[in-house]
């Protein structure tokens, strides 16, 4: 498991799914994330920190630690203790524990110590256009009597609009 990835896409990516309108994630896998997020950071001890800081530009931004030498104690018991209890849970059939357990640990507000809508708020500044990657096609053209065919590239851009292959051609 990669510890600060897990940290990093809980906070920076799956805030992001959450809509505080309707209080609903759009992803069980982004809410899921988030639960274990909070699992680590209630097991204290500082294996995690979040704090808000000011960017380069004055903007806010989010510093997240994780301690690596609490990993091995403090996170493994914090995922074992969620684990287990969830599995005891789900033995025994008591739903209305497990949902209340989830509903407390995926609960995104700004009550208590982590402001997390406001984090949210600066997850969202940050966002950038999903970049599209698209590739050149190359063409022949022509094909006179003498079979000369002549090789054609078509450079696209990255839009919407160069995905359909709507834009821009060379020749070589």
């Amino acid at each position: 498991m990669n510890w600060l990835d897990c940290v990093y896409t809980a906070t920076a990516l799956c805030l992001k799914a959450y809509t505080p309108e309707t209080k609903h994630w759009k992803q069980p896998h982004d809410q899921g994330k988030f639960g274990i997020l909070r699992a680590l950071i209630d097991a204290g001890e500082g294996l995690i920190s979040i704090e808000e800081i000011m960017d380069e530009d004055e903007k806010p931004d989010l510093r997240l630690k994780l301690d690596r030498s609490k990993i091995q104690t403090v996170g493994k018991k914090a995922l074992g203790e969620l684990l287990l209890k969830l599995q005891v849970y789900k033995a025994t059939a008591d739903v209305q524990s497990a949902q209340r357990l989830y509903r407390k640990i995926t609960s995104v507000n700004n009550n208590g110590v982590y402001p997390w809508l406001n984090w949210r708020e600066i997850m969202l500044s940050k966002e950038e256009a999903q970049r599209l990657c698209v590739q050149p096609n190359t063409v022949l053209t022509g094909g006179n009597s003498q079979k000369v065919f002549v090789a054609v590239i078509c450079i696209s851009s990255a839009s919407a609009a160069g995905c359909t292959g709507a834009t821009g051609t060379g020749q070589f």
